[in-house]
């Protein structure tokens, strides 16, 4: 008992682990308003904070240009404007744009709707930002709005299709709220097949096999393939202990 509780455990870790990825993601839905200075074209990585950037938002040099085919960061091709790999541009011009006058729902907080009414008129300016749409989804979602947060993270994972968060906030969107495990499932194993390093996606897919679907012996599965594809993440061992104890 005395070392469950301490701060070291596995069971704390695993909190803080998630505390980390909810910082985050309040990081993104406060600061939408960053998003001119995070794309902006040849802008200096140490001019963004770490926690936005998490190594998936741009490169400046040729010789990585394999690596980001790999990951999907941002190319810069000089004279030209940056784009972003994986992306189909044919799906894109041919997807239409989820309805930005959608009805906000009655009893949503006047923050949350000024918010919701603020992103909706940056994105009919600019439909194509990936951080915007994350961020009316979310506020979207707080709304009770499920059905406008699902167009909004689909829209936003068509436009970056090898970011994992898109695809994480519609798992947990169909996990626990509207109640499809089979989408659920499929939006977490795309989550970790665009960034298999992105350590969190294990931790939450493994979550909802236990807390939804029930089933141990996937949630220590999906923490295993965590550690064959990042071996040297301590913090996923210890992790995977837990729920072996479970």
């Amino acid at each position: 008992m005395e070392q469950e509780n301490s701060p070291n455990s596995p069971k704390n870790f695993r909190k803080k682990l998630i505390y980390i990825f909810i910082l985050i993601l309040i990081i993104l839905t406060s600061g939408y308003y960053l998003y001119f200075n995070i794309y902006k074209v040849g802008i200096s990585k140490e001019e963004i904070p770490i926690d936005i950037l998490k190594n998936n938002q741009e490169t400046t040099t040729t010789e990585e240009l394999e690596q980001d085919k790999k990951i999907g960061e941002i190319i810069l091709k000089e004279g030209q404007s940056y784009e972003y790999v994986g992306v189909d541009k044919e799906l894109v011009a041919s997807t239409p744009i989820p309805d930005l006058n959608r009805k906000i729902p009655n009893g949503t907080t006047k923050n949350i709707k000024g918010n919701i009414i603020s992103l909706s008129g940056l994105l009919k300016a600019d439909s194509k930002n990936f951080d915007l749409w994350i961020n009316l989804g979310s506020h979207r979602k707080m709304a009770g709005d499920h059905e406008g947060a699902k167009q909004a993270w689909e829209y936003a994972g068509i436009l970056r299709p090898r970011f994992s968060l898109s695809f994480l906030n519609l798992a947990n969107l169909y996990g626990y709220y509207l109640k499809d495990s089979k989408k659920a499932e499929s939006n977490f194993l795309k989550a970790i097949e665009v960034e298999p390093t992105e350590t969190y996606s294990y931790v939450a897919m493994a979550n909802f096999y236990i807390e939804v679907l029930n089933n141990k012996n996937k949630a220590i599965d999906i923490i295993k393939e965590g550690i064959k594809n990042n071996p040297k993440v301590e913090e996923l061992k210890q992790v995977l202990i837990e729920f072996e104890q479970k």
